[in-house]
């Protein structure tokens, strides 16, 4: 079950991608279709977080990453220099 506050359904990034503010009702997307995103997106974070977790030390060598580059990538930041 999904359990949170409308403050944090709002926040910038989490329901209207970025912007809120003033959008005409064609143009803003519906609840239902915000939440399913929202859903999707954590759902997607879920699978990826899944798989590098099951990785061993050397897989993720052969992916140019380390274990503690995971969070990172999970969460989209990750950069390579």
């Amino acid at each position: 079950m999904l359990r949170c506050s409308m403050n944090w359904l709002l926040k910038e990034g989490n329901l209207y991608g970025g912007t809120i503010g003033f959008v005409s009702a064609e143009r803003q997307p519906s609840l239902k279709k915000r939440l399913v995103a929202l859903i999707d997106r954590r759902r997607e974070r879920a699978r990826i977080a899944r798989e590098l977790l099951s990785c061993s030390n050397r897989e993720l060598f052969d992916l140019g990453i380390s274990s503690g580059d995971i969070p990172a990538v999970i969460a989209g930041t990750y950069r390579r220099d």
